[in-house]
């Protein structure tokens, strides 16, 4: 359901909320505020975009919680980051965002912004705009709001504290003093009154910072493309040149556009007076350092103050050094130069209003259709629809600016009373907005499909009430978002059933009866699974799913789970395939990507004796020869049935093992198992507890049900799985980047957690294999560190809290624990080499995955080698989650990759809601992608055209291909 909007009067001009005229804001704003004052005058009525709860916002660079708040405020989705994102990622990420907010770090391409299928609206989050392809973005029927004026006083005081501190020189004898040393000099160190300052780009910055330095008593100068009226006693001059000659300081103040690329280069410098100052707190390319380095060193320039730069790093803790630009450790050398990380916004108060300001231009936008103050784009508002006036529609309506457009909008119009309009035109972009009295229900599709139909439409948005918005698509762009299909509008058979039952999985139940409504033809939704006689889709548990109509109708019958996959949801059935593939395939992926393992089957402790003579010697060896010569090996032990970390313990020597095997025995003989609910119910004092808590309880079970067993003479067993354990993992810190945008770490208080990845694939039919792209990383709730415990002590002695890493067992931490792979770009690297420190990089994420999906392809291949343990079915698909680790492999190893991609585990039905509220829309994304890829095409009456050649190694929804292959048998098994 939509959620109401809630504009304060105070901000109502902005607004749209009563008709303004883009010239006359100020005049308005006073009317506005004298009407809304009487009880006479009709109230606004707050306007939905379509389908409001579904929009989603991207906000970077970390931008103010103001801005989270006020969006959050209108019922929409915020996901919000510290840093900025690259290229590569926005492309990956920007197709699921209706509107993203940006600073000056992030770039919006065209590239960008074609693959941005849903993007509406672009906020700067500063004032400069450069970062953006506004051309493309209008073109793309985007409006770009930025904040000209919020930081101007915030960057003005910078400059004036610059000048002060580059005339005293005080931050090299505030340098010198850190260092231990008194150096109190006074040449060279001069008062700022009487000197002139040279103001080049005479605007909100260089006006305001005029008066100021008027205020310190120096002469101001200013020089600018268009003539303006001074302020105090400042003085306009006709060139650059007449400024730098006359100019003790010089400060620049403008934008970065092709007339201003090294606008002070080794002329301008030249120019200046001997011992005169320059200061940069505009765009990094304006000034040629290169030169300014020479004409420092050489003496004509006495100083500077430089905030900004060519390249700068992404993310705060990253090095500014050689490798982003080729001068830096020449530039930081030279004396009486102040470096600052482009701060001169950051402020507070700059901060918030630049946050109240764009924010509030970007919900105007969505809710109101309004573009004042967009920079590339045509300035259109529109008074407010009433209260009163009920079933109006607003229709916002960007097109081509070419004759005869209004014409066909207005044929569409004209069977209805057009309460207003108002349109207007910039460059090739033209923007209409028009509200539409008495629209019915029915009325509404049909006049977006008309509207978005003409030939010069670029996008078409409808805005109405709550009742309304209920029943619309959010926009309509000229381009169909399926163009990658040959049956765009994805004709289906005639009608088909569907049977959706998720008991113990809500979440899972809400997105499956979401995606599966998506489709173009809503199914009939049916309480039980029954052959009605339309094609029936069974997307439900695998307890749920009649298999006998899976088996007996391939044709008409679609289901969402195979029904024999052993192979890969077993540890002990994955161990022995895999086994059984490598010995096949030797030079397999999968030969690197599993720790060494063995399976056992074991009752008792005492077995082991018998064992370390048979199916353990190696390991025996293994574990003999590490105790000796101290290597320092450890193995992992997991029961082969257990799920969610349960049952897993540490052991590095055999007497370690049998004690873990003595323990489960000692604890069985205590009689009372206890109850499951009485164990959960405990109060948790730390990680540790949470472990041995819940895994004594998991393991006793299993041991009283063999004993029991065992007196009855039944032959049983347990299933237990040992690995070598990985003691060189990839770690990282993700307080590095909080999740809520809070204070992260210092650099010298990072710790290296350990982490793994949950990735969820697709296998479809007979056989088809996806990888969703968006990856999530698990963190231990604890930093890691080698396995320790004195000899005297229990191997339960160890704390598993480092080692472990699922959520289930972290429910104190909330969502702190869980991140997008993909958000950890940028994090210090805290594993390997400490002379290789590094930074996670998009190319290492890419690197990653790439053997994420070769292992996974080998995975599947293994388990279809094992045609007893795993059967494809032509009729069905499946969704697994599959659980990685990376090992940072020793930069040593010259001929390994530096990171290594390592297979856990592989999980049916998995459990979803743990990726936590913030993230769900990964999975209602996922749901999505699986409706399209996998059960459409089944439905659709035209099989042909629905199956397009998809590559393996190709991405589309977000569902990257790993494999295809053809099971024997007719349309499979």
């Amino acid at each position: 359901m939509s959620h109401p909007v809630s504009i304060p009067f105070k901000s109502a001009s902005a607004a749209g909320v009563v008709s303004v005229s883009p010239t006359s804001s100020t005049l308005h704003e006073r009317m506005r505020q004298n009407s809304l004052a009487s009880p006479s005058v009709r109230q606004p009525k707050a306007l939905h975009p379509i389908e409001n709860e579904n929009l989603r916002l991207l906000l970077v660079e970390n931008i103010s919680q103001g801005a989270v708040k006020a969006f959050q405020s209108q019922g929409w989705h915020v996901d919000h980051q510290a840093k900025a994102m690259s290229e590569d990622e926005l492309v990956e990420k920007i197709g699921q965002y209706h509107a993203i907010g940006i600073r000056s770090k992030t770039k919006i391409t065209e590239r960008v912004i074609k693959a941005a299928s849903k993007l509406l609206v672009i906020g700067c989050f500063c004032i400069g705009t450069n970062q953006v392809d506004l051309a493309t973005a209008a073109k793309a029927g985007i409006p770009v709001f930025n904040s000209p004026f919020s930081n101007s006083r915030s960057v003005a005081e910078l400059v004036i504290s610059e000048i002060v501190a580059l005339s005293r020189q005080y931050f090299e004898r505030g340098y010198e003093m850190r260092q231990g040393l008194w150096n109190k000099q006074s040449k060279n160190c001069w008062e700022v009154r009487g000197k002139t300052l040279g103001i080049v780009g005479y605007g909100h910055i260089g006006s305001q910072l005029s008066v100021l330095a008027e205020a310190f008593g120096m002469r101001v100068l200013f020089y600018d493309v268009v003539n303006l009226m001074p302020l105090g006693s400042a003085r306009q001059v006709d060139s650059l040149t007449t400024l730098l000659t006359e100019s003790d300081f010089v400060t620049l103040h403008v934008p970065e556009i092709p007339e201003t690329l090294n606008l002070i280069s080794k002329t301008q410098l030249a120019q200046m007076k001997d011992g005169s100052y320059l200061i940069n707190n505009a765009r990094g390319r304006v000034v040629d350092i290169p030169a300014l380095i020479e004409a420092v060193k050489s003496g004509h320039i006495a100083g500077a103050a430089l905030d900004v730069y060519p390249a700068e790093p992404g993310a705060n803790g990253s090095p500014f050094n050689d490798q982003l630009n080729a001068w830096s450790s020449e530039l930081r050398s030279l004396k009486n130069i102040i470096l600052t990380p482009h701060i001169g916004g950051s402020t507070e108060e700059a901060q918030r209003m630049i946050g109240e300001e764009v924010s509030g231009a970007l919900t105007r936008y969505l809710t109101f259709g309004s573009t004042l103050s967009a920079v590339n784009f045509p300035e259109v508002d529109l008074r407010a629809i009433a209260l009163e006036e009920a079933n109006h529609v607003r229709i916002c309506y960007v097109h081509l600016n070419q004759p005869g457009v209004l014409k066909q909008v207005n044929e569409v119009l004209s069977p209805y009373n057009v309460e207003k309009q108002y349109s207007d035109s910039k460059g090739d972009t033209a923007y209409l907005m028009a509200d539409i009295a008495d629209v019915s229900l029915q009325d509404v599709n049909r006049l977006r499909e008309l509207i978005s139909h003409t030939s010069a439409n670029i996008l078409t948005r409808l805005l109405a009430c709550t009742d309304l918005a209920a029943i619309c698509e959010i926009c309509q762009r000229r381009q169909s978002p399926r163009t990658d299909l040959k049956n765009p509008f994805g004709i289906m058979a005639e009608g088909f059933s569907a049977f959706v039952h998720w008991p113990t999985a809500p979440l899972t139940d809400s997105l499956v009866r979401k995606a599966s409504s998506a489709i173009h033809t809503t199914p009939t939704f049916l309480d039980r699974p029954t052959a009605d006689g339309k094609k029936l889709l069974q997307w439900a548990s695998y307890d749920s799913i009649d298999h006998d109509l899976t088996l007996g109708n391939q044709v008409d019958v679609l289901s969402s789970s195979y029904i024999i996959r052993k192979a890969l949801i077993r540890k002990h059935f994955l161990s022995r395939c895999i086994h059984a593939h490598l010995l096949k395939h030797p030079e397999s992926a999968l030969r690197n990507a599993v720790p060494q393992t063995w399976d056992l089957d074991i009752s008792f402790a005492d077995e082991l004796d018998d064992m370390w003579a048979d199916e353990l010697w190696d390991l025996g060896k293994d574990m003999d020869e590490s105790e000796a010569e101290g290597k320092g090996k450890w193995w992992i032990l997991k029961p082969g049935m257990a799920d969610r970390g349960n049952g897993i313990r540490l052991f590095n020597s055999k007497d370690a093992l049998q004690k873990i095997f003595e323990g489960f025995e000692e604890d069985e003989s205590d009689g009372d198992v206890g109850d499951a609910e009485d164990v959960d119910a405990a109060p948790l004092k730390d990680d540790t507890a949470v472990v041995t808590s819940q895994l004594r309880h998991f393991v006793i079970q299993v041991t009283s049900f063999l004993i029991d067993c065992f007196w009855q003479r039944a032959h049983s067993v347990a299933l237990v799985l040992m690995q070598d354990y990985i003691l060189s993992p990839l770690l990282l810190d993700p307080y590095q980047f909080p999740v809520n945008g809070g204070p992260s770490n210092k650099p010298e208080d990072l710790k290296g957690y350990k982490f793994h990845l949950r990735a969820y694939c697709v296998a479809s039919g007979a056989l088809k294999l996806y990888l969703y792209t968006r990856i999530l990383g698990l963190f231990s709730s604890e930093p890691f560190g080698v396995p320790h415990v004195a000899p005297e002590d229990e191997p339960s002695a160890i704390s598993l809290a480092p080692h472990l890493t699922n959520t289930s067992l972290q429910t104190h931490r909330g969502e702190e624990g869980v991140r997008l792979f993909d958000e950890l770009v940028g994090c210090h690297i805290l594993s390997g080499d400490e002379q290789e420190r590094l930074t996670l990089t998009a190319e290492h994420i890419a690197d990653i995955q790439n053997q994420m999906a070769d292992v996974l392809a080998e995975t599947f291949r293994a388990a279809l080698g094992t045609a007893i343990h795993f059967q494809a079915l032509p009729n069905a698909f499946e969704l697994y989650g599959i659980d990685f680790l990376v090992s940072h492999v020793p930069s040593a190893a010259s001929t390994s990759p530096k990171f290594q991609v390592k297979i856990l585990e592989v999980n049916a039905e998995p459990a979803i809601e743990l990726t936590g509220p913030r993230l769900t829309w990964i999975l209602e994304d996922l749901f999505k992608s699986i409706g399209t890829v996998c059960v459409e095409p089944f439905f659709q009456q035209d099989e042909e055209s629905a199956s397009e050649l998809w590559a393996v190694g190709e991405t589309r929804h977000y569902l990257r291909k790993c494999l295809e292959a053809e099971v024997r048998g007719a349309g499979g098994w």
